[in-house]
């Protein structure tokens, strides 16, 4: 399922238009540590949910570590 967000335009100035029209545009969604962690499992079922969880709880401490070494 696809969520969307409507919007009814009573006008368009940019083409010079009067007439409605209807803008519809896709909800943006953030994914956290759960969701990646089923899509990770999905995709190899030999990473557990609960490593792959772990594995993005530490990610970015260990990216920051690396980034402060220069």
């Amino acid at each position: 399922m696809i969520e969307y967000t409507i919007k009814i335009n009573n006008g368009n100035e940019n083409i010079g238009s009067n007439a409605k029209s209807i803008t519809v545009k896709e909800k943006v969604k953030t994914a956290g540590v759960k969701d990646l962690s089923r899509e990770i499992n999905l995709l190899n079922k030999l990473i557990p949910e609960q490593v792959a969880a772990a594995v993005l709880d530490n990610f970015c401490e260990a990216a920051a570590n690396l980034m402060s070494m220069g």
